[in-house]
């Protein structure tokens, strides 16, 4: 069970040379799989992804909250905290060569699975390539979470990249309630108002060590 569960699977009973993953509700056509392998075949890419946003999107085959809103704002984040320079980091359609898979450290079993393939061909410098594709209304109800996945996808990149989900932020709320804590306790007496100064103070400092801690333990 699990979308990245099932492509870990399918990756250690395939044996070819190039090996093309594609969603199985009929949204990807199978015809255009040609394009990818012979990017792969003469040698221009190590890792092909469908574009579905510089493609063709059938009307009714993506919702507007996903088309204008999640899949624009994800992979912006991702491009902008990886560099992987792509316009679809979340299209279902690839393909890349046997080689270059195995340089690829796969775990993720489920959704997120498919941002981890992209920041692993990133992070270990593939040649990706991006095709236009067409991407058709698809057949069956669809099991995707909006909130709950895009939630997902989100959580593992901030594991991946804890710097400036944890780190930063955390070392500015501990600078910032280091500062106000001390100035509240160099005042003579403290009066009621600097008193709730100090509390916001010492909340700032608490929230701002452990969201530090945080980041250096992930990261």
């Amino acid at each position: 069970l699990g979308y990245g569960n099932a492509y870990l699977a399918g990756f250690k009973q395939s044996r070819g040379r190039y090996i093309v993953i594609m969603d199985g509700d009929l949204t990807y056509d199978p015809l255009e799989m040609p394009e990818f392998i012979r990017l792969l075949e003469c040698g221009r890419a190590d890792f092909v992804i469908g574009s579905r946003l510089k493609g063709r999107i059938e009307e009714g085959a993506m919702p507007a909250l996903h088309r204008y809103v999640g899949n624009p704002l994800l992979t912006w984040m991702l491009n902008r905290l990886f560099g992987a320079g792509i316009s679809d980091t979340h299209s279902g359609m690839r393909a890349i060569t046997r080689d270059a898979l195995e340089k690829l450290n796969l775990r993720a079993g489920g959704m997120e699975f498919a941002s981890e393939m992209v920041i692993e061909a990133s992070r270990k410098k593939l040649r990706i390539v991006e095709v236009p594709i067409t991407y058709h209304p698809r057949k069956g109800s669809s099991k995707l979470r909006s909130i709950s996945d895009g939630w997902r996808h989100l959580r593992f990149m901030m594991l991946y990249r804890p710097t400036p989900f944890l780190l930063v932020p955390g070392s500015v709320a501990l600078v910032l309630g280091l500062g106000l804590t001390l100035f509240v306790l160099m005042q003579e007496p403290i009066r009621e108002l600097r008193t709730h100064s100090l509390i916001l103070g010492s909340m700032l400092l608490m929230i701002g060590y452990q969201t530090l801690l945080s980041g250096l333990y992930i990261g």
